[in-house]
């Protein structure tokens, strides 16, 4: 099995069992039954930055796993329905990387997703235990795949379905303290881009007091102290300690920046912005910071976070605007 492989099906591809006794049965009805709280208990504190980290490179983030696992077995519930009261009735497939790319899939918060397969795999397991052998022998017929599928054989692949997903989940953790994205990767540069044109005057926020005009100018104010625009005041020794251990703490983490951090005043926007003002200025600014990257210019200093090099002037600038994107929902 080749690398990607290993990462695409990390507890290998999914092989149909040729028999399966009544003994495997009730294991497989057993793990729908603690599915649900295994995925909990596995992210439950998780923050943003970790449910947006992609599983394997090119591959769903964590929020999107969450929420195709919701899509999925929502609908396999609905097909156990199907095939138990219709005489081998046809399905409606769907495409599920669509679906995961669709909004609610990618911004939303897990929770409305975690009830979700909370409530199905309870009612599931009901329904499961409650079938007689020779129901668990009703089928219905794929038409895109072209087979007729058992229930017996159906819940075996959904057995697989949860631990295969379980293990994205968790190698998405491991990848998450490997992976620092950076605004000086220009794929990384021009997600920034893309997500800030998502953002609208009327995107509402997540947290804080700023509105979306706000907050673009807020981060062009960020930016424009690496370009040396704007010169912070000295701060005493305490905060300038904290400040340094903060910068070690991210990197060395990888975690997210805090939500309602204290700030510098002289960064701090509470007057009324002009939306696409401040989104023009931002991306102006955003140009300009590539261009003092790519030449060499940026400082070797920053008020609060002491020596900087280009690897951190990179990291933390991608980190501020990530965490205030998110703020948004982009």
């Amino acid at each position: 099995m080749s690398d990607l492989e290993q990462k695409k099906f990390p507890i290998g591809q999914f092989e149909m069992p040729e028999h399966i006794t009544d003994i495997e049965l009730n294991e497989h009805i057993q793990v729908i039954k603690d599915f649900p709280g295994r995925l909990k208990n596995l992210i439950e504190n998780f923050n943003d930055d970790q449910l947006d980290t992609p599983y394997r490179e090119g591959g769903w983030t964590v929020r999107q796993l969450v929420n195709h696992i919701a899509d999925s077995h929502i609908n396999s519930f609905i097909r156990f329905k199907l095939a138990l009261t219709e005489e081998n009735p046809t399905i409606k497939p769907y495409d599920e990387s669509k679906w995961a790319e669709l909004q609610d899939s990618r911004n939303i918060p897990i929770d409305a997703a975690i009830l979700m397969i909370q409530g199905t795999h309870q009612r599931w397991t009901v329904l499961l235990k409650s079938l007689t052998n020779i129901q668990f022998q009703k089928t219905f017929h794929h038409p895109e795949q072209q087979n007729d599928y058992n229930l017996r054989n159906y819940l075996a692949f959904y057995v697989w379905h949860c631990n295969h997903h379980f293990a994205h989940i968790e190698k998405s953790e491991e990848r998450k303290r490997l992976v620092r994205k950076t605004l000086h990767d220009r794929g990384c540069f021009e997600e920034i881009i893309s997500r800030i044109s998502e953002l609208s005057e009327n995107s509402q926020r997540k947290w804080g007091k700023m509105d979306a005009a706000q907050m673009l100018m807020h981060c062009d104010l960020i930016l424009q102290i690496a370009l040396k625009k704007i010169e912070l005041p000295r701060i005493n020794i305490l905060l300038k300690y904290i400040g340094i251990l903060t910068k070690i703490e991210m990197y060395a983490i990888n975690n997210g920046i805090p939500q309602n951090m204290p700030t510098f005043k002289d960064v701090i926007v509470n007057f009324s912005c002009n939306f696409h003002e401040s989104k023009e200025n931002l991306l102006k600014t955003m140009d300009e910071y590539w261009k003092a990257y790519e030449a060499g210019h940026l400082p070797s200093y920053h008020v609060l976070f002491g020596k900087m090099t280009e690897k951190d002037w990179g990291f933390l600038e991608y980190k501020h605007l990530d965490h205030h994107l998110k703020q948004f929902n982009v």
